[in-house]
């Protein structure tokens, strides 16, 4: 099964790695992480996530899109035209300050959907 996480980050490279090992480390496959006006290395730190193959890193297109609300909503409606997003299984929406709690099994992604089946 691929897990992906899609999310929009501005600022955030302390909490970057913490975040995406914890999140690898309970079955998440697939990082999408869209930035935009990042000034504290957010941009580099994603980079060199996205070269080592733990995420994919895009500028958010949000300031280009027709009709554009904001940044998490332009990042998510051009998200769905991305094939990575017709190639997993699942699909979370997700800050950078939120982590998935699991309390049942193994504490994993897969615990969790076997106790909901």
């Amino acid at each position: 099964m691929r897990n992906l996480i899609i999310t929009c980050m501005r600022n955030e490279a302390p909490f970057i790695l913490e975040w995406v090992a914890y999140h690898r480390s309970i079955g998440f496959t697939d990082f999408l992480v869209f930035t935009n006006d990042c000034d504290d290395g957010t941009d580099s730190l994603l980079e060199g996530l996205a070269e080592a193959g733990y995420v994919q890193h895009l500028e958010n297109p949000w300031e280009q899109m027709k009709n554009r609300i904001n940044p998490q909503k332009g990042a998510l409606r051009y998200s769905e035209d991305l094939p990575i997003v017709a190639e997993v299984d699942r699909i979370l929406i997700s800050d950078v300050d939120e982590y998935v709690n699991i309390h049942v099994g193994d504490g994993t992604l897969e615990a969790l959907f076997q106790e909901l089946d």
